[in-house]
């Protein structure tokens, strides 16, 4: 999926970027809701020390389902400092939930080698998902329905709450 650049101040300068659909592995405190597990872009400013450049990524929601984003003005590029999660802003967004594009708010100016670009959210409108395994109702001799389930993944996730309700009716809370 496609990471783009600004143009560098001097034609000479080069910048590597790389996709990986999978999760960064990159643990750290962050004042976002959430960041992004399932992919990121290492991009490396080979030369050129003085140039900055804007970084925009792209969402696709078949890359990382279920689709997630539902307010992109709250998302962020956020950038791995090597202790933490940095945000790049967000100077703009294009498209839909199913697929989009968010530019860095200015151009980003500190670069370290295999510097890791995501995106993150700085509200709960842009729930990046758990990572349901499976479900499973199965009912009681007593009238009641037993639920199991199994996540593969979660990130900052709390709790769960189940809902239920019957035909035409509002969902309630089981508490």
């Amino acid at each position: 999926r496609p990471l783009s650049i600004s143009a560098p101040s001097n034609a000479a300068h080069f910048f590597t970027a790389r996709y990986f659909n999978q999760d960064h592995l990159v643990n750290g405190g962050n004042a976002f809701y959430a960041v992004r597990r399932c992919e990121y872009w290492p991009l490396d400013r080979n030369t050129g020390p003085s140039s900055n450049v804007s970084v925009t990524l792209s969402w696709n929601a078949a890359a990382c389902p279920p689709i997630y984003i539902t307010n992109p003005v709250d998302l962020r590029v956020v950038r791995w400092s090597g202790a933490d999660w940095i945000s790049e802003g967000n100077g703009g967004t294009t498209g839909t939930p199913s697929s989009g594009t968010i530019v860095t708010a200015t151009p980003v100016t500190s670069f370290i080698s295999g510097n890791q670009f995501t995106f993150a959210s700085v509200s709960a409108a842009n729930p990046l998902p758990i990572v349901l395994a499976w479900l499973r109702a199965i009912p009681a001799q007593d009238g009641t329905v037993n639920l199991q389930w199994l996540t593969s993944s979660e990130l900052n996730n709390d709790y769960f709450e189940v809902q239920h309700a019957g035909v035409g009716e509002s969902f309630k809370t089981f508490t």
